[in-house]
């Protein structure tokens, strides 16, 4: 085997300060109806774009700790260097401060001596994110070491919580492209021992950074999944959520919108009624693409040419929209249309929840934005996008 470097590791906060990094600005998108956008991008660190490869780091006797989920044990799962330390770049942050997702405690407390060995070397590939946006941000950030040279490695170590997630449509796609079978992934339900193990550092830190290699292993995975024949148009593409009954966000007063582009020749997309792979041809089929803010947008990851991208938004605009426009060189523009009052209800409920650990429900939904969809429409008449 052509073996990595036996470094000890680098922190994952490295990135804050690679002396590659680009910052991204205010000055990187369009604003419509914000009042001084640039108080988005202000805090200790900038948003991101690193140039540079993140970091391979190559482990020996591993201790991996299990996702649990529920209850007072909840865990997300992570892995322990020999010294019981946990090892960081399996550690998921977020944010441009850097706050820790994992619950899991800071150092491995059982009896190393009792614990199983997995013998074979492994490549860790990150946790499975039950959430589609998530699991395109968080989960495929590992996925690029893929594309290096691992020499023997043919076993490909993940978390999950529940393996009933790996038969879910998007994600199994993603798996059988990449050559990942039952036969080679790797997972356990109880902490063990591990001989050798490379870890990737992430590509993407949600609403923090991104690295061009996460742009680079997306392109390779829409190619696997049979987009680079398609041919674009200048039929807008607009990607809808009006089709949802329950999840994250309503946009009430959507349909408006939806129906005012339909009428004037605009191709309306449902996306989670179509196969991941046709999810990426579809935004590989247009040049210019519209939605409210949502994870259904997240497809636009899969497009391997430079797209304009539009957002129609709450109050803020997302920090993962940010970093993936500025990564895949769009040009997108963030148009403000939901009323201050719906929004002012639904800050307070999220407030309400963090406080009773009741979820709040809109019917179905856990946030609820009410779209002033006249200010849509005068806005995509003036453009003259339609």
């Amino acid at each position: 085997m052509n073996s990595l470097p036996a470094v000890t590791y680098s922190d994952p906060r490295r990135a804050a300060d690679d002396p590659t990094a680009i910052a991204i600005t205010s000055d990187d998108f369009r604003f419509v109806h914000f009042s001084k956008p640039e108080r988005f991008f202000r805090g200790e660190r900038p948003f991101r774009l690193i140039p540079a490869k993140p970091a391979l780091t190559t482990h020996s006797d591993v201790i991996y700790t299990p996702a649990v989920r529920g209850g007072a044990k909840q865990r997300v799962g992570c892995l322990y260097d020999r010294e019981l330390n946990q090892i960081p770049h399996s550690l998921t942050l977020r944010r441009r401060s850097d706050d820790l997702f994992n619950t899991d405690p800071p150092r491995f407390a059982g009896d190393v001596d009792d614990l199983p060995v997995y013998d074979r070397p492994v490549l860790y590939m990150n946790h499975i994110r039950p959430h589609f946006g998530h699991y395109i941000m968080e989960t495929l950030s590992n996925w690029w070491a893929l594309t290096e040279n691992l020499g023997d490695i043919d076993r490909y170590c993940f978390h999950v919580y529940d393996p009933s997630l790996l038969q879910r449509p998007y994600i199994k796609a993603c798996l059988d492209a990449m050559g990942i079978t039952a036969d080679n992934l790797v997972t356990f339900d109880r902490p063990t021992r591990l001989s050798r193990v490379i870890v990737p550092q992430t590509s993407f830190q949600l609403q923090s950074h991104t690295h061009d290699a996460y742009r680079e292993f997306m392109n390779k995975l829409a190619v696997a999944l049979g987009v680079a024949d398609a041919r674009p148009t200048d039929q807008p593409l607009y990607l809808s959520r009006t089709a949802h009954k329950s999840g994250v966000r309503q946009y009430i007063g959507e349909e408006k919108v939806e129906s005012f582009l339909a009428e004037r020749g605009a191709r309306i997309v449902h996306p989670q009624q179509l196969p991941f792979a046709e999810q990426l041809r579809v935004v590989n089929e247009h040049t210019n693409i519209l939605g409210f803010q949502g994870s259904q947008l997240a497809n636009i990851v899969g497009a391997l040419e430079p797209k304009t991208v539009t957002y129609f938004t709450e109050e803020t605009p997302w920090g993962g929209s940010i970093l993936i426009n500025k990564c895949f060189g769009n040009q997108a523009t963030f148009v403000k249309v939901c009323e201050a009052d719906h929004v002012a209800r639904t800050l307070y409920s999220s407030a309400m929840r963090r406080i009773t650990g009741k979820k709040s429900d809109f019917d179905g939904f856990a946030k609820a934005h009410k779209v002033d969809y006249k200010r849509a429409i005068a806005w995509l008449t003036a453009e003259g996008i339609v």
